[in-house]
């Protein structure tokens, strides 16, 4: 009986060991992402905050050696195709839009990685091109207008994209039409330069000018006093958007 005892006590723990096992090897049903905690890495002079952001619905973020710059509700592409998380190369950050995005109001936010300071700006790129019979040809590669750099100002700890008026995507250099003519025999072909012979400006038809490029500076400064570091963010917007 005593032998009997021993078998039945051997085989029940054997089974309550297991059952616990079991049990804490099972996943949890309700177990979410949590984002990293921020924790200080001392890198020489600076205090790098290592950290993970999760990415907000419709939102892409530019990674950056000082910071992420996220910006809600903005579709862009690289040569990778869709990219909703990208990484600068030499401090340099280029992606393009589709001709269905509007870049209006958009919301954006600094995550800072080092201790300091950031400052915020917004230009933007003008060029000529020439339309006929349902094709243009732009000259992009050639002369562009250059806004000046207009900085953000904070609201609720976020930053939002200037929108632009009908005046900002006509502006462009104050240069001769011959000079124009010229440029569009190098760029596009002949046939397209006496296609303008009658217009008298940039802006009469069949010559128009739109933003092509949109430009993000965000400016680095240290908390131990090294100089400024700028980051730039470029933006290529489809003709006529």
């Amino acid at each position: 009986m005593n032998h009997i005892k021993c078998i039945l006590l051997f085989f029940g723990l054997t089974l309550l060991g297991c059952r616990d096992s079991c049990q804490k090897g099972q996943p949890s049903e309700h177990k979410t992402a949590v984002p990293l905690p921020l924790k200080n890495v001392d890198k020489g002079n600076d205090i790098i905050l290592e950290m993970e952001i999760p990415i907000k619905r419709g939102a892409v973020q530019f990674a950056f050696d000082d910071f992420l710059l996220e910006i809600e509700e903005l579709e862009v592409f690289s040569n990778q195709g869709p990219q909703n998380k990208i990484y600068a190369i030499q401090d340099t950050i280029k992606v393009y839009v589709d001709i269905e995005t509007r870049l209006n109001w958009q919301k954006m936010s600094i995550y800072p990685k080092r201790e300091g300071s950031f400052k915020l700006y917004q230009a933007h790129q003008n060029t000529l091109a020439v339309s006929k019979e349902g094709e243009y040809c732009d000259l992009i590669d050639w002369k562009n207008f250059q806004s000046k750099w207009k900085e953000f100002k904070k609201k609720d700890e976020k930053f939002t994209l200037y929108k632009y008026s009908l005046d900002d995507h006509r502006k462009f250099l104050d240069l001769d039409m011959k000079e124009i003519r010229q440029a569009l025999r190098v760029h596009c072909g002949d046939n397209w330069a006496d296609y303008i012979k009658d217009a008298k400006s940039p802006n009469e038809s069949p010559c128009w000018v739109s933003i092509s490029n949109i430009y993000l500076k965000v400016v680095y400064f240290s908390a131990s006093g090294q100089p400024p570091k700028e980051s730039i963010i470029v933006i290529e917007v489809p003709m006529g958007v």
